[in-house]
Parts: C-alpha cells; structure tokens; sequence
C-alpha cells in the first residue's frame, strides 16, 4: 500500500472519530434538540466519507486505475456509501429545521421520501447497467445524483443563514447563522477544490482528508457557542422549567436540583464543583442519586426525559 494511502487513512480516520466523539459528547451533554439529528448527520458524513474514499481514491491507489476492476470494486463501495449520503442530506435538514424549532410535518416526511427516492433509484439502474454491461458511461448518471445531493446541502445550509422569524430567541439565531456560514465556507472550499477542472497531484492527495476536516470548524463553532450561551438560550430555559416540575415529581433534595439544574446548563463535573463550592466526587454521587430517582443511567438519557 503506498504511504500517501496509509497516511490518508490514518488522518481520515483520525478527523472522522474526532468529529464523532465531539458530536456524541455534545448531545448527552445538552437537552437541546437539534444536537440528536446534528449527531447522526456527523455519523453519517464519516461513514459516508469512509466508504466513498475507499471506492474511488484509496483503491484506485493500490489496484490498477481505470481498469475495470477496479470500477467495480470502487461502485460496490459507492453502493455501500450510497445510504448515509441520503441519511447526510436527510439529517442536515432536520439539524436546520429542529434548530429553527420548526415542526417536521408530513409534508417534509413525503418530500425527504420522494428526495431519496429521486436519488436512489437512477443510481440502481446507473449500477445495474454497468454490472451488466460494463459500459463506463452508464455510470454517468451517477454525477449529477451527487450533484443534485450537493445542491441540497447547500439548500439547507442557505435556509439556516437567512431563516427568518421562528419561535428562536436571538442568541439561537446568531448561532444558527454562524454555524450555517461556517459550514458554507468550508463545504464550498472542498467543492471547488474537488471540481474535475482541478487536476495539481497536491489536490488529489490532501481532498479526501480535506472532507473530513472540513466537519471541524462548524462543530467547533457549536461547541464552544453552546459553551458560553447555553444558558441563555429558551430552550435551555424551557428545560430548567421542566425539571423543575421533575425535581418535584421525583422528590428531588434542594442540592440535588442545584446540581441537575447546572447539569442542564451543560455544565461538567469539576465545573458544578467550582459553582456549589463542593468537591467534584460530590458531584459525582448527587448526580448519580438524581439519575437513580429520575429512572435513567446518564446524563443524555435524563437530557432526553426534559427535551
């Protein structure tokens, strides 16, 4: 296997798990709803990444270019990527729409089922011509099913840049915005630098880590926005209230509310400690009486019994 390829990998592996950790972590560690589906977005786009690199770079590395066994390895691998492509598009959409607080009805249901079927099936019968044909331009309609999902990607990005109106407070807004921008910013860059016109060897090389690094800035951005103003967004507010009703339905003790109160502000352990001038063991056990009286095991499962 040559170096370019190993080094690759391991980077795109490495940016990939990265993503993924800092996503999961995220979601446990705020009941704020649009972190679920920005999680799976995440996943999904990894795994996506993973297999689409495989298919038409790395193999390409090892095997033979252009030979016909090589296509056909790289199109089962694209087969393979093909579903978290639809479930990348899907869950960006809805990061944007929840973020947004607005309501997925089954309208939006029917147009993302109709949307992945509009991709699905010409990439089939794409796949299924040149399986049995072996005729490489059968495999043309397979470009613009990737265009038409690019062009969603960027819809949904635009949507969250110039939404307007919405049951969102101010600080979601800004943070919606800057995150939709972000994310602009760094997908265009992956495009243009990906565009068939682009032939420099450096490119070829350093674009399929490029993909993977690309995911960073814009989760950066959440995580630290969520750490300065997590709690002065409504739905934090909104969650505060909640388990105020929960403290009493669970008889929760006055220190116990202090701490599930900050550790819906997203607040970690050592941080509860330096609030409450107690010792972050301390925090540890209160937190542990609260799940066992609330019915649940961590911190994102009693974030879920609040959103």
């Amino acid at each position: 296997m040559p170096p370019s390829v190993v080094i690759d990998l391991l980077v795109s592996l490495a940016a990939g798990f990265l993503c993924v950790v800092l996503g999961f972590r995220l979601q446990r560690r705020y009941p704020l709803g649009f972190l679920p589906p920005y999680f799976v977005f995440l996943a999904s786009s990894v795994v996506y990444g993973l297999f689409n690199w495989t298919g038409i770079s790395w193999i390409a590395e090892i095997l033979t270019p252009s030979s016909a066994e090589t296509v056909k390895i790289g199109l089962v691998f694209a087969t393979l990527a093909f579903p978290f492509l639809v479930l990348r598009v899907m869950f960006l959409f809805e990061t944007v729409l929840t973020w947004l607080h607005i309501s997925k009805k089954g309208a939006y249901r029917a147009g993302m089922a109709v949307f992945s079927a509009a991709l699905l099936i010409p990439y089939a019968i794409a796949a299924l011509n040149y399986f049995a044909r072996g005729d490489i331009q059968s495999l043309r309609p397979v470009y613009w099913i990737g265009t038409a999902a690019l062009a969603a990607q960027y819809l949904a990005l635009f949507f969250g840049l110039l939404a307007r109106g919405g049951k969102m407070d101010r600080a979601g807004f800004k943070g919606l915005r800057v995150f939709s921008g972000i994310s602009l910013v760094c997908f265009s860059v992956y495009v243009v630098l990906s565009y068939p016109g682009y032939e420099a060897g450096w490119i070829q090389i350093i674009l399929p880590v490029l993909y993977f690094l690309v995911l960073l800035p814009p989760l950066l951005y959440v995580r630290r926005f969520l750490t300065k103003h997590a709690p002065d967004l409504g739905e934090i507010r909104e969650a505060k209230e909640k388990l105020a009703r929960l403290g009493e339905l669970f008889d929760l003790t006055p220190r116990e509310r202090e701490v599930a109160d900050l550790l819906v502000q997203g607040k970690s352990y050592k941080e509860i400690a330096d609030v409450l001038f107690i010792s972050p063991h301390t925090v540890k056990n209160t937190s542990s009486r609260i799940y066992e009286k609330a019915g649940v095991r961590t911190r994102g499962q009693l974030a879920g019994r609040i959103i």
